[in-house]
């Protein structure tokens, strides 16, 4: 197995798992047809919390320890174009007006995400069946969170 070339290891982005932002979608288009829709239009941020911030080489650790194999190089050309370092995302307005946030942290995201691969290309699984199994995961998830809400902490 060859190394995965990355070009900006040390640039900080906001990472999520797909069902995370897709749930905040479906959450507003279930308010887009309620009847005061019109204060729901407009642009919305769906991203994860300050937290899911790692580098881009802290999350390709993450996934080659999950994967159990592989590795990385860094990778530069000079004909790149330039990018921002440090990429985040607000959500506030989401949570304010939405009562949505993100749940799952960066480690389960990575987790996920590698278990989701492990199914499709060792297990043969359909990608229908891993996108299912990961919805179902999501909405256990979701569910047990609303059963028992987290403890306020001192940051609260």
């Amino acid at each position: 197995m060859q190394p995965v070339p990355i070009r900006c290891p040390n640039a900080v982005r906001p990472w999520q798992h797909v069902l995370e932002a897709l749930a905040g979608y479906l959450t507003l288009a279930s308010r887009l047809l309620e009847p005061d829709a019109a204060a729901f239009c407009g642009a919305w941020n769906f991203g994860p919390d300050d937290a899911n911030c790692e580098t881009v080489g802290q999350v390709v650790e993450r996934m080659v320890q999950a994967w159990g194999s592989g590795g990385w190089v860094h990778h530069t050309n000079v004909n790149d174009p330039p990018e921002a370092n440090v990429l985040r995302l607000s959500s506030a307005l989401a949570a304010d007006q939405l009562g949505w946030r993100s749940y799952w942290g960066i480690a389960e995201v990575v987790e996920r995400t590698i278990e989701w691969y492990r199914r499709y290309t060792n297990e043969h699984a359909s990608a229908r069946d891993a996108c299912l199994a990961d919805i179902a995961a999501y909405t256990r998830s979701l569910e047990a969170r609303r059963k028992s809400p987290p403890a306020l902490t001192a940051a609260s």
